[in-house]
């Protein structure tokens, strides 16, 4: 979904939100629909993506536009406004009505190169509709847009075709067949249940990939009221603290950390902090630096403790790129494989994860999915681990989780995997002295109580020993 934008948000502000630093949400909301997309295309390709609606005003164009800047800080991109009808895109970019585009071009009155707009946004170029045409469907039944695809396909990344709604007229089914996938807007609260249902049902008469339906304008703190299965649409980062950095505040934090870690038995410690792009823009050099930071300082303290850095990875297509280029720090290794600590959103599991692990597991990387009883679809279905846990992934339990810190859904959850053994290790939240200390020792005792000593102590000593082994192993230097 995307979430509702607050009363007296302005239009450009709305249609721009993506780069809004301070509307963080908006923007995490649309890299998960990136996400989600990527995932789910993974093994064929992925390089038109048609825009549409049911009924006007439902915010396919915005919805196109904020898809295209998401795609944008990974690879090229052009919009192109198919609207020839009531076309809106070339508008909001500030271009003049007498700019060439694409009816321009499949009528030949101008040349390509004119009739594109580069560098609207960083790595995102735009192809308005241009001049308006009196017969915009021959214009787009004919073999002049398909060549046109196929030669802008060799430019672009990714091209986002902003269609006109379905039940206005039916070029958006024509268009259909030429695109890789779907996407279809639908207006919260507005849109009929019916008309989707007849949108979608038209779309897949005309073989239609449709990919998901996108929810704009969602109120998520309206939605925050219900149960069940809605009880995991909450703003898409909440858990995050956006506004405050997720980890120590300073190096003497650091250290306090490290030490209280120590009083509780503690000898070695693997820093985990966040890859999580546009939230947490970390990446192996900045790591590897702040923990040669964090030991050059704790080589002037008496704590005993072994220290080294790894990540904890968010779900993203970005990570095939990292691995593919050995820029992802691993948790160590186990039955040969290299450990990733992979998150999921807060809110639920990406359509195409299983894709994600696939590709994974076949590069030799094996997925330690981390704190699998915070997700909330995962709360409201528990069954949908299976998955995970027949691919044969590694599950880490927050400290804080389990000793009810995070909440009673959290808590309940995590004793549920526990009685099953789900769990590979306990993560001792370490992120700050005064909200979430660590606890690992706490934890250990928790799960001592419910199943018994010996798998506390593979959760919190032989298992984490094992997997990063290979770590303790190299010089910290």
């Amino acid at each position: 979904y995307v979430p509702k934008a607050k009363k007296g948000t302005s239009y450009d502000d709305i249609n721009f939100a993506f780069y809004d630093a301070s509307l963080p949400l908006h923007a995490e909301a649309v890299r998960t629909i990136r996400t989600s997309m990527s995932l789910m295309a993974m093994g064929s390709e992925l390089s038109t993506i048609e825009v549409t609606s049911s009924n006007p005003n439902e915010g396919k164009t915005t919805t196109s536009m904020n898809i295209a800047f998401a795609y944008a800080t990974m690879e090229k991109v052009l919009i192109i406004d198919a609207d020839l009808r009531k076309s809106s895109l070339g508008m909001r970019f500030g271009l003049p009505t007498y700019q060439p585009g694409l009816a321009n071009v499949l009528s030949g009155t101008d040349s390509l190169h004119n009739s594109i707009v580069k560098e609207v946004k960083p790595n995102v170029d735009v192809m308005p509709a241009g001049a308006v045409p009196l017969n915009p469907q021959e214009l787009l039944t004919s073999r002049h847009f398909a060549e046109l695809l196929t030669e802008l396909k060799t430019q672009y990344g990714k091209i986002i075709i902003d269609t006109p709604p379905v039940h206005a007229v039916s070029d958006a089914l024509i268009i259909t067949s030429l695109c890789d996938a779907t996407v279809l807007v639908v207006k919260a609260g507005h849109t009929r249940s019916e008309a989707v249902k007849m949108t979608l049902a038209k779309l897949n008469q005309a073989r239609s990939k449709v990919f998901g339906v996108v929810l704009n304008q969602f109120n998520t703190k309206d939605a925050q009221r219900y149960q069940g299965d809605y009880g995991y649409y909450q703003a898409y980062g909440a858990d995050y603290a956006i506004k405050q950095p997720a980890g120590a505040k300073s190096i003497d934090e650091a250290i306090a950390l490290v030490a209280l870690a120590a009083e509780q038995g503690v000898s070695r410690m693997v820093a985990t902090p966040h890859i999580h792009l546009g939230i947490y823009d970390n990446n192996l050099q900045s790591i590897n630096a702040a923990y040669h930071l964090l030991c050059d300082a704790l080589a002037f303290t008496n704590i005993d403790i072994q220290l080294r850095a790894a990540a904890e990875v968010r779900v993203s297509p970005e990570i095939m790129l990292f691995i593919e280029q050995q820029q992802l720090p691993f948790l160590g290794r186990y039955q040969q494989k290299d450990v990733l600590l992979l998150e999921l959103p807060s809110s639920h599991i990406p359509p195409g994860t299983d894709k994600l692990i696939s590709w994974l597991l076949a590069k030799n990387v094996l997925p330690m999915i981390a704190h699998p009883e915070r997700n909330r679809e995962l709360q409201s279905h528990p069954e949908r681990i299976t998955p995970f846990v027949r691919a044969g992934c590694l599950f880490q339990l927050t400290a804080a989780s389990l000793i009810g810190d995070m909440g009673e859904a959290p808590k309940q959850l995590s004793e549920y995997f526990i009685k099953q053994k789900l769990y590979s290790i306990i993560g001792s939240d370490c992120h700050s002295l005064n909200r979430r200390p660590p606890k690992l020792l706490q934890a250990q005792h928790a799960v001592t109580a419910l199943t018994d000593q010996e798998y506390a102590f593979a959760l919190t000593t032989s298992m984490p020993g094992s997997i990063s082994n290979v770590l303790f192993a190299e010089s910290c230097d």
